[in-house]
């Protein structure tokens, strides 16, 4: 199967599948009675790991599966609920109190939420890389330190381009004098004697450059909730001044300094501080700063973890093989590339635990790993690339598609075994929306007038069906130049945009096809990105 090098290769898979789908009603044949029933009886037994912090039941329900979630942006729209499929693990009728006769071992953690890789990659950030003249990424404890605010000496010599700063900010105690509180969080000092300073002025971000200070208006409440806020300013030369509380901009007054110079703040936590010796735009600097502490693949959930699982003798049993974690709608790994597999630093989690990379990951057909398509093509596979095959191979099996619950939707085992008793008229079939980004989709199109599969498709064995996205925009309302010119939609209805509906709608209908296509053929075929 890992040969196939061409579309048309990809019939011969597909030719396979129609033989599996004959050989499932037939596989008494290859297996005397005994082992067949053995195989059928063989209990699935599921031990849960009992983390003392940072496990899905240590989260607000809508952390996790909300739409105002710190991570609702890497969650595709309409993304079933992860929290019952959890449950159904820890809890279900496959889970069990004795780790010693378990099949499996499964980590009830989100980690999801510390997958932060999507902060790799990004063009904008690495050309700006050049001019980070300071970069810290461990948390300190302001209130540990004694004296004045830490000082700096940031290797730029003039404040022509203005600076660009980025931290994270948190208070645990719930006081409003805390969260009110003004002075320095540190003192900064070009190599041509330039005073850069940047503190908090009544719980609310400030920022002072020489004799000019830009003090900012905010919501000092929010500091009360325990959380981290990303906090982050851009200063060009002195005339102009931002500041930012959670990415959103704040209305900002210049005045003359006003913090006294000793002052610093207690009770406070910071971590990574980035200092750009350049005046940016806001965008970029919410973009580029460093991960939250909590949402990193080094955070202190992810080491605490580690060190409860490690303690235990289960997972250097088979290396972790039998170990699950649950990510639901969240791809892996968080950054996608459309035109190129991932690469190894992609996988953040990996790199931060080691046995993680033998883990099984549950997910709800989210973006796989790519790498399979970019070795089958020969043009740009390499001598270096197919010493990375093994890697890829595993993370191809270490993703497992499991199908989700929808909401108000049931599951009824019984019900499914008895249309698994009706006669079918297909052995294989297939439906998707064909496009360049989804590459083993569009394998699988090209695959489809090759001699052999026409003759599949005429004598109904083997069904594919693809639908075409300007026609998927049509259907529902969009009307675009190129669409008129085809005479697909009226030049008066050039820029009418999508319905409000279109997302949810595209889905159920999407479904809907799906399942009266499935109920008619014997294997149905899922694709990475089927969601």
């Amino acid at each position: 199967i890992w040969q196939w090098r061409a579309s048309q290769d990809i019939s011969r898979l597909i030719t396979f599948f129609v033989f599996l789908a004959e050989a499932q009603s037939v596989s008494k044949v290859f297996l005397d009675n005994k082992a067949y029933e053995a195989i059928k009886a063989r209990e699935v037994r599921i031990f849960t790991y009992k983390l003392p912090a940072c496990s899905f039941e240590h989260f607000d329900p809508e952390e996790i599966d909300g739409s105002g979630g710190r991570r609702g942006a890497v969650f595709h729209p309409g993304r079933p609920p992860v929290l019952p499929i959890h449950r159904k693990l820890a809890y279900g009728r496959y889970a069990t109190d004795d780790p010693r006769n378990a099949t499996h071992f499964y980590i009830p953690a989100p980690f999801f939420l510390w997958d932060d890789s999507e902060k790799l990659g990004k063009e904008v950030c690495d050309k700006a890389e050049k001019y980070i003249v300071f970069k810290d990424h461990i948390e300190r404890s302001l209130g540990e330190e004694s004296g004045s605010p830490p000082r700096l000496t940031l290797q730029v010599e003039s404040r022509h381009e203005g600076f660009t700063f980025s931290l994270w900010l948190r208070t645990l105690q719930e006081s409003a004098a805390i969260a009110q509180a003004t002075g320095w969080l540190l003192h900064a000092q070009t190599t041509r004697g330039d005073a850069l300073k940047i503190g908090l002025k009544a719980g609310c971000p400030v920022i002072a450059l020489e004799e000019v200070q830009f003090a900012a208006e905010c919501n000092t409440s929010t500091w009360t909730d325990g959380r981290w806020h990303l906090v982050a300013g851009i200063l060009a030369n002195s005339s102009m001044g931002r500041l930012l509380f959670n990415n959103k901009d704040l209305v900002v007054t210049r005045e003359q300094p006003s913090i006294e110079e000793s002052s610093s703040l207690q009770g406070w936590d910071r971590s990574g501080l980035v200092i750009w010796g350049v005046a940016k735009d806001s965008k970029f600097a919410g973009m580029c700063s460093q991960p939250a502490p909590d949402e990193s693949s080094n955070s202190t959930c992810v080491r605490s973890i580690r060190a409860v699982v490690e303690a235990q003798p289960w997972l250097h049993r088979r290396g972790g093989w039998d170990h699950i974690v649950l990510f639901g709608g969240a791809d892996y790994p968080h950054r996608f590339d459309p035109l190129h597999p991932s690469g190894d630093q992609d996988f953040v989690l990996e790199e931060s635990w080691p046995a993680f990379k033998n883990f099984v990951l549950l997910h709800f057909g989210s973006r796989t790993e790519r790498c399979l398509a970019h070795f089958s093509d020969p043009r740009s596979s390499s001598p270096e690339n197919q010493l990375s095959m093994p890697d890829c191979h595993r993370r191809v099996f270490q993703t497992i598609t499991i199908p989700p619950v929808l909401k108000d939707e049931g599951f009824d085992c019984a019900k499914m075994a008895d249309r698994a008793k009706v006669p079918r008229s297909h052995r294989v079939a297939y439906r998707g929306l064909s496009y360049v980004a989804m590459v083993e989709r569009s394998a699988f199109n090209s695959a489809a007038s090759e001699a052999t599969l026409m003759q599949y498709q005429f004598t109904g064995s083997f069904r594919l069906e693809f639908t075409n996205w300007t026609h998927e925009l049509l259907k529902n309302g969009v009307c675009r130049q190129h669409m008129a010119f085809d005479g697909l939609c009226p030049w008066s209805q050039v820029g009418r945009s999508r319905n409000e509906e279109f997302g949810k709608g595209r889905m159920l209908s999407m479904r809907k096809r799906a399942l009266e296509l499935w109920a008619q053929t014997e294997l149905g075929l899922v694709l990475p990105g089927d969601g």
